[in-house]
């Protein structure tokens, strides 16, 4: 009797585990919908203070109205995160500029994501939350993008490619590729998928499309690509998901049609394709591996490794254009091979997620980014943590499916 009655507590627990406040859930889908904007100019001069700041700090301070819910035990995943950042802690206590302005902000910039990368995994587990998440982050990426075409927040970079508030090309596109991203898997999954999102769907993916191709950047589009293709998978099978494919297919083929319409980022793929230009990449590559065979156990340290490839490349500061040399040419192996455990056991979560409600959409979304920082650094981005954190937490929602149906066939059983 004692046993039936802790399934039944059980069962309960999982089935129907705490649920977010309203205005929890409010805050979080703001702080998702501004994240887009984050360049905004709302008015104050604070150094590196953005709109997403001012909305992620009121985000957080709301979290103390469920504690237990927001700050539960972390994931595996985020131990090995961790992990990564105490030895960026403890290299930058080891080297000159340990009390240096970047390397402070640096830390404590990480120190922040981390945060957010677990609470949001929290929340997410919530299927309800995770759908309201993507919703926000699409609809954010739709208003933008109409901004941009109606010139309103419109800006032109570097050889005729169009951005939007002076943000970086490459980091613009990015944010409007994982909006449309995020829209095409919610109206393919089967489990949660309704007439609103489909017709949002189908109005607005031309809208996304043309500002992605005007943007110009050839890595974002290749990797938008690719992440399309993961969604016409059919749940856990290999087979083609018939009304995937036929979507994708005229998303895809509206980005080739824009990219030949739009002459300036024509001009860059013939240029890519024909000669094989790649806007310098290919010799910040060349110095990367130099100083990753120069230094490979423990790296240069942090902000010091940004320092010394720039003066390698004549500049004061460079990136080395990819979070993979980020990570070993500032911590080495020793902290980059902790980085690169979690973000495996992401992967893995997504990939067991692939039968949960969101479908194939975890795994397209991490990929997205996996390939996305291959051409670029993606570490300080908000939207690439909360995208770890929903891999994790459809995972989880996996689990709590599965759970809950073992203990009701095992109450069934019992009864007869």
């Amino acid at each position: 009797m004692f046993r039936h009655r802790e399934e039944t507590s059980r069962a309960h627990e999982i089935a129907e585990p705490c649920y977010p406040q309203l205005i929890l859930r409010l805050a979080f889908y703001a702080f998702i919908f501004s994240l887009p904007y984050e360049t905004l100019n709302i008015g104050i001069t604070i150094k590196n203070f953005t709109v997403s700041k001012l909305v992620g700090f009121v985000f957080i301070g709301l979290t103390i109205l469920q504690p237990r819910l927001c700050f539960k035990r972390p994931s595996l995943a985020f131990f090995y995160f961790s992990l990564y950042i105490y030895i960026c802690v403890l290299f930058a206590l080891l080297q000159e500029s340990a009390f240096d302005g970047l390397v402070i902000t640096n830390i404590f910039t990480l120190a922040q994501l981390m945060v957010l990368f677990w609470v949001s995994q929290n929340l997410m587990a919530h299927s309800g939350v995770a759908k309201g998440a993507l919703l926000a982050l699409s609809v954010s990426a739709i208003s933008l993008a109409v901004m941009v075409l109606l010139g309103i927040m419109s800006s032109e970079a570097a050889g005729g490619r169009i951005s939007a508030l002076g943000t970086n090309p490459n980091s613009y596109s990015a944010v409007l590729s994982l909006g449309l991203l995020a829209l095409v898997g919610l109206t393919n999954s089967r489990k949660i998928v309704s007439k609103k999102i489909r017709w949002l769907t189908w109005v607005s993916f031309g809208i996304l499309a043309l500002p992605i191709v005007q943007s110009g950047s050839r890595g974002v589009m290749v990797a938008l690509v690719l992440g399309l293709l993961v969604l016409v998978m059919k749940d856990s099978g290999l087979r083609l998901d018939p009304r995937a494919t036929l979507l994708v297919c005229l998303v895809i083929g509206t980005v080739i049609v824009a990219v030949y319409q739009f002459e300036p980022v024509r001009v860059r793929w013939e240029r890519a394709l024909s000669e094989g230009d790649v806007a310098g990449r290919d010799k910040i590559m060349e110095r990367s591996v130099e100083m990753f065979q120069e230094r490979p156990l423990m790296g240069w340290g942090p902000v010091a490794h940004y320092y010394e490839l720039g003066k390698r490349s004549g500049t004061v500061t460079m990136g080395p254009h990819s979070l993979y040399f980020w990570l070993v040419h500032e911590v080495g192996l020793l902290g980059a091979i902790p980085f690169s455990i979690g973000l495996w056991l992401c992967g893995l979560a997504a990939w067991k997620a692939r039968v949960g409600d969101h479908g194939q959409l975890p795994i397209a979304m991490l990929f997205f980014f996996l390939l996305l920082n291959m051409n670029g650094t993606y570490i300080h981005v908000k939207l690439f943590w909360i995208v770890l954190a929903y891999t994790l937490a459809s995972e989880r929602r996996v689990n709590f499916s599965k759970e809950t149906r073992q203990i009701s066939r095992k109450r069934t059983s019992a009864t007869t």
